[in-house]
This record gives structure tokens, C-alpha cells and sequence, in this order.
């Protein structure tokens, strides 16, 4: 029950109601957010009955205000980890094709050399040299992806720029693009 009437006196008293609400097995729940009060204060007291009125709402928005002001240094805490998440992952942006082209680079070379000298080794030896050609390109390649990687967490854009221009001017990378 809400109660809000513009009236000077209570509209519900405890001495009139207090015989049937002991009684009732039902609960009652009222908010009275009438100044000045429409339900008296002594009907909290009687069991299954829930008297609210401004003052207790007043206080529950200030816990809830409150409750929120403390989740405010998790909730940044957050915030702030997603930035930086989305920060590496925009800085990686930037060498992430070029290792891309490494690796395709590579494994261009490695397919032309064993069309090319593959036809010299038995069926049995061709499977050891995809392998060893597999594995030996991996190796060479591990530094500067290694390096790349290293430099979209730690290098600032200009480093990672100038370090990204270098490595595909010295692999030819960027006519593998014009090649697309």
C-alpha cells in the first residue's frame, strides 16, 4: 500500500487496525511518502507489517549511493585494464601484418626450394625436408617476430613505425602487398 493524502491527522491508526493485522497471516507492505505522515509509526511494530516512509527511503538511496561510491575504484580498476588490453592489441595492429608477411615471405622461399631441389631426394626423404625446411625457416623467423611482438607492448609508435619500415624494406615486404 502507498498512502499520499494531503491530510493534517493519520489515516491509519494503530488502535484500529492493530486487532486485525496481529491476526492476519498476511503481510503488509506501506510506504507512506505523505508530509505529515498518513500511517502511524506504531503499526511497524506488529508482526508481518513493513512501514516504510521518506526517511527510510531517504536512507536506503544514501546506502545505495554509498554502496555504488565504493565500487567506483573497482569499476576504474577495470576500465583501466581494458584500455590497456585495447591498447596492445591497437599497437599490435601496427607489426601484425608484417609478421604476417614474414611468415608468407618465408614460406614462399620454402615451398620454391623444395619444388626446386625436392625432385633430387627419394619420396621417403621429401617428408624430412618439409620438415627440416619447416623448421629452419621457424628458426630464422623467431627473432624478429619475437622482436616485433616485443615491440608493440614496450615501443613507443615512432620506434615501432621506424623498426616496422626497416624489417619489411629489408625482406622486400611491402611488394608482397602490391603482389595481393
Amino acid at each position: 500500500m502507498i498512502c499520499s493524502a494531503a491530510s493534517p491527522d493519520l489515516l491509519l491508526r494503530y488502535e484500529e487496525l492493530e486487532g486485525i493485522l496481529r491476526h492476519s497471516s498476511r503481510s503488509l507492505f506501506v510506504v507512506d511518502i505523505a508530509v505529515p505522515r498518513n500511517v502511524d509509526p506504531k503499526l511497524a511494530r506488529l508482526p508481518n507489517v513493513y512501514l516504510y516512509n521518506l526517511d527510510d527511503l531517504d536512507r536506503l538511496v544514501a546506502r545505495n549511493i554509498e554502496r555504488r561510491r565504493q565500487e567506483i575504484p573497482r569499476a576504474e580498476a577495470i576500465v583501466k585494464d581494458e584500455v590497456q588490453e585495447f591498447t596492445k592489441w591497437l599497437n599490435s595492429l601496427q607489426v601484425s601484418p608484417t609478421i604476417k608477411l614474414l611468415q608468407q615471405r618465408f614460406g614462399t622461399l620454402r615451398e620454391a626450394e623444395i619444388k626446386r631441389y625436392g625432385k633430387k631426394f627419394c619420396s621417403d626423404d621429401r617428408e624430412q625436408l618439409q620438415q627440416f625446411t619447416g623448421g629452419l625457416c621457424n628458426k630464422i623467423l623467431h627473432q624478429p617476430i619475437a622482436f616485433l611482438r616485443r615491440l608493440s607492448e614496450e615501443a613507443t609508435m615512432s620506434d615501432r613505425l621506424a623498426a616496422v619500415d626497416i624489417i619489411r624494406r629489408m625482406f622486400g615486404l611491402d611488394c608482397l602487398e602490391d603482389d595481393r
